[in-house]
């Protein structure tokens, strides 16, 4: 990486770039993310939860987890919508979805996939089941501890994110968002743009495989 060059590329260089779009390619490659979904950058998995409140929910979400780290991510976005709500269960518990009553209030569905605090996990079958009862909700899942540790059909949700230092043996200091079709069009209807992380402005950056920001290259 020295002797390419890598690590003092520009961001907005087109070494960087180039980077960008083999990333892109070879995350649809190994990690089989699906053709029309879009790989994102930015800072840490802390800043997709802001990101996802700010510029992707319409009414709330609703989030469902079981240990620490799915509790801060709902902490944080009631700092952003105060009506967000959640059903916590145990670690060991699984998510009842025939039962599962989630209402017209929310409009997006946080699920914590693998649990950094107790390392229990929501299996790839309860979030098809929960996409099926759900068809008009988004399902957004954080996978910081589990991308790219164990295989996930990024085709069952519209939002997935993850850090880099976790499975993917990297550097701390950059955060993986990837956005289905649906979830762009979701975005550009609510038109935030008044941050320098909202959804709208990162994409268009991403459009050119650049970044919002200067990331851990």
């Amino acid at each position: 990486a020295y002797m390419q060059g890598i690590l003092s590329a520009n961001h907005r260089s087109g070494v960087f770039m180039n980077l960008y779009q083999e990333t892109e390619q070879l995350m649809r490659e190994k990690l089989h993310m699906p053709a029309d979904y879009k790989l994102l950058f930015t800072s840490s998995a802390t800043e997709n939860w802001e990101i996802i409140s700010q510029s992707v929910v319409e009414k709330a979400s609703f989030h469902i987890y079981s240990g620490s780290f799915g509790k801060k991510w709902l902490e944080y976005a009631k700092h952003i919508i105060p009506a967000t709500e959640a059903l916590k269960i145990e670690a060991n518990q699984s998510i009842d979805v025939p039962n599962l009553a989630i209402g017209e209030a929310f409009d997006l569905i946080a699920v914590t996939q693998n649990e950094t605090a107790n390392a229990s996990q929501v299996p790839m079958s309860v979030l098809k089941e929960l996409a099926e009862k759900y068809p008009e909700k988004m399902i957004a899942v954080d996978t910081t501890s589990s991308m790219g540790g164990i295989e996930l059909d990024f085709s069952l949700a519209d939002i997935w994110y993850a850090s880099v230092q976790k499975c993917f043996g990297l550097p701390a200091g950059l955060g993986i968002l990837i956005v289905s079709p649906k979830a762009i069009e979701k975005a550009k209807r609510k038109g935030e743009k008044g941050r320098y992380n909202s959804l709208n402005f990162i994409l268009e950056n991403a459009a050119g495989y650049q970044t919002h920001y200067t990331p851990n290259v």
